[in-house]
């Protein structure tokens, strides 16, 4: 099928997608609309397929005025898309050979970041044509990109299952055609999910517990101990990455004790133990989400 979006269309199908309450779960969810530097890292770095205009779809829509500014110079060259938008049409008449040509000149031409999906697409022409060597540099282009997408990197909140699955389809691929990789260097991510485990932890046992309990120490041990591999790991994520997972992850717990908290409430009284424990919990955690906040605006 033909893609060919303009950047309205493009803002009005995701404000309709995210007006009938549907949030396609292509980019880590950021609870905060107003916030600058959050918009900064959800932004998908380019609007050249399909899938990376619907990963846009779970962004606040505060941030859209923000994220179409920030890709003006990079997103909407005319010769550029025209590039693109020809060798889709070349590919829907049959003709790859005409599509490659195109989707050559978009990327030499495109001094901005290229997608994994724009790799994937001419791999995938320059494979029905036989042509092995060029298919496996742009699934190693690929598998590259999206390494650094699920390691934080890029800083387009692409840290996710559905990235994992894109990469093990590209080293299928890659596979297929004979080629051998080491297992994907995932440490960053690895380590930003540990440090926002941890966070959360921190927070919600900082309810009952004083800074010096055992417990709190252990847990800022550990934290000091992640903070300092993840300076030194490779490659680096992207400015304010840390934070925003650690908000998210703040976001879900926080979720699930409102939950508990109101099946309690059936039960019991607002003041009672269990219930006032829960809302301690919940305060602590949205005071780590205010402090990432005040981090994030003062970066």
């Amino acid at each position: 099928m033909k893609f060919r979006l303009s950047i309205t269309s493009i803002i009005a199908h995701t404000s309709s997608v995210l007006f009938l309450g549907f949030s396609l779960p292509l980019l880590a969810q950021i609870s905060v609309p107003d916030d600058y530097h959050v918009c900064k890292i959800v932004t998908p770095q380019t609007f050249d397929s399909a899938q990376n205009i619907l990963k846009i779809a779970g962004v606040p829509k505060s941030c859209f005025a923000y994220m179409i500014k920030q890709h003006k110079k990079t997103v909407l060259s005319a010769e550029r898309w025209e590039f693109y938008e020809k060798a889709m049409d070349y590919e829907k008449s049959g003709d790859k050979q005409e599509a490659i040509l195109n989707l050559n000149r978009y990327i030499d031409g495109n001094d901005s970041f290229i997608s994994a999906d724009t790799y994937i697409h001419r791999a995938n022409l320059y494979r029905d044509l036989g042509d092995k060597e060029n298919a496996i540099q742009d699934y190693r282009a690929a598998d590259k990109v999206l390494q650094q997408e699920y390691n934080g990197v890029n800083g387009n909140g692409q840290m996710n299952n559905i990235t994992l699955n894109e990469l093990d389809k590209v080293r299928t691929e890659l596979s297929q055609l004979g080629v051998s990789l080491p297992e994907p260097d995932l440490t960053t991510a690895n380590i930003l999910e540990s440090i926002a485990e941890i966070e959360v932890e921190r927070a919600i046992n900082s309810a009952r517990l004083t800074p010096q309990h055992p417990m709190i120490r252990d847990f800022d041990v550990k934290l000091q101990d992640l903070y300092k591999q993840l300076k030194t790991t490779q490659p680096q994520p992207y400015k304010g990455t840390v934070k925003s997972l650690i908000n998210n992850a703040a976001y879900r717990k926080m979720e699930d004790l409102q939950a508990q908290k109101s099946q309690l409430a059936k039960r019991y009284s607002p003041v009672h133990p269990e219930i006032v424990l829960i809302s301690d919990r919940i305060k602590q955690l949205e005071a780590l989400i205010s402090r990432n906040r005040m981090s994030l605006q003062g970066a």
